[in-house]
């Protein structure tokens, strides 16, 4: 999983991967366990929340098989509650540069005051790409 191992870069620089799908929380559970998924997966089913982000995708109706589908993205929030940048992506078979995500995590901490120095924006990067498929049903 990408984002899994993204999270092996993110978490030791203070941040928390959390990631939301439109997917029922039984459906995630089930993909948790499946696939070894550590970090959170939390449950849009409604898409609430991702109307309210702006990032839903309105390519599918209400009513659509696909309706509630998120752009694939990522958004930094601060321990605030402040989205302090978004990557995000129209087509549902990309994902964001995670580079630039963890660029933009150090630039970010950079700028924090209270950040340890060793927190900084010479985080290691990655490289690898995968892409998914949103039509999957097992997620």
């Amino acid at each position: 999983m990408q984002l899994e191992s993204v999270k092996q870069i993110l978490v030791p620089l203070g941040v928390k991967v959390v990631a939301m799908t439109y997917d029922a929380v039984e459906t995630n559970a089930r993909f948790q366990a499946r696939h070894k998924v550590t970090y959170t997966l939390l449950s849009d089913i409604d898409a609430h929340h991702f109307t309210a982000f702006g990032i839903l995708n309105e390519q599918y109706a209400p009513g659509h098989r696909f309706y509630g589908i998120a752009h694939p993205g990522m958004m930094l929030v601060s321990p605030e509650g402040k989205i302090v940048d978004r990557f995000a992506e129209a087509d549902y078979r990309q994902r964001p540069d995670y580079d630039a995500v963890i660029a933009a995590v150090g630039t970010w901490l950079d700028t924090q005051p209270d950040a340890s120095p060793a927190l900084t924006r010479s985080a290691p990067t990655r490289t690898e790409t995968t892409h998914t498929d949103p039509t999957n049903t097992d997620h």
